[in-house]
């Protein structure tokens, strides 16, 4: 990639991972989507699985004692993984526009269902889904892991249900990420998708990683978290949306 476009997606990995640091999920799913605009899906992935690595080791060297372990183990991980070997064996027909429109759309709805809950005098369904229906969100937070690294969201929205505090609901998500990013990470190498010849646009993107923790870190306590995720919706549903537009043009063109 160009030097400008890794400048680029370097102040995108500051944004998305600064949000992460402060809530616990969304650095994948931010960065993605702006970096998507100006990059292909499938070059990206690796790049932010990488990104993420740093950002969750840094986060959970802090809080580790926070995470929920037998949440983790018992009922997280088990259905991410196989979600995320299915996401993995899909990827493999989904490629270019197609991968990105996919993206887009699944951002768009996801946003604007945050944004259409948080109305005023709404109040947000609160109890557990249960056994079948909370099974179904991991499993399915675990395939759109595996196709875009993205699956915060749908695990968010499932956890978010269980009336969890907010710093073990923090930790035990950063503790899913990194889980699930090494994984990644490793089956990329194994591919040969992620090799040597990545570490000079690893080294571009780092900066914004470590500008990210501080600044997320320092807003955790600070920033009012639902105002703060208003705003990150909206803007969500923006990218999405241009991004929806430029991939269906090009399949379009095709």
């Amino acid at each position: 990639m160009e030097p400008t476009t890794l400048a680029l997606i370097a102040g995108f990995v500051f944004a998305g991972f600064t949000v992460q640091t402060m809530v616990g999920f969304g650095g994948n799913v931010i960065t993605l989507a702006l970096g998507a605009l100006v990059a292909p899906i499938e070059l990206l992935v690796p790049l932010i699985v990488c990104m993420s690595l740093l950002n969750t080791s840094a986060v959970l060297i802090r809080n580790h004692r926070e995470v929920l372990v037998g949440l983790l183990l018992k009922r997280v991980l088990p259905l991410m993984v196989v979600g995320a070997v299915v996401g993995q064996a899909v990827i493999r027909y989904l490629q270019g526009p197609a991968l990105e429109l996919g993206y887009g759309a699944m951002v768009v709805l996801i946003s604007a269902r945050e944004l259409w809950l948080a109305r005023p005098g709404v109040a947000a369904p609160s109890e557990p889904l249960g056994p079948v229906g909370g099974g179904a969100g991991i499993l399915g937070a675990g395939v759109i892991h595996g196709i875009y690294a993205s699956g915060g969201p749908l695990l968010v929205y499932v956890l978010g249900r269980e009336g969890l505090p907010k710093g073990p609901f923090r930790s035990t998500l950063i503790s899913v990420f990194w889980t699930m990013n090494l994984a990644l990470a490793l089956t990329f190498v194994a591919q040969g998708r992620l090799t040597p010849s990545h570490l000079g646009q690893v080294a571009w993107l780092v900066p914004g990683v470590g500008l990210g923790l501080f600044v997320g870190q320092w807003g955790h306590d600070r920033v009012d978290e639902e105002r703060f995720r208003l705003l990150v919706n909206a803007l969500l549903v923006l990218v999405g949306g241009s991004l929806v537009v430029a991939s269906a043009r090009k399949l379009l063109a095709a």
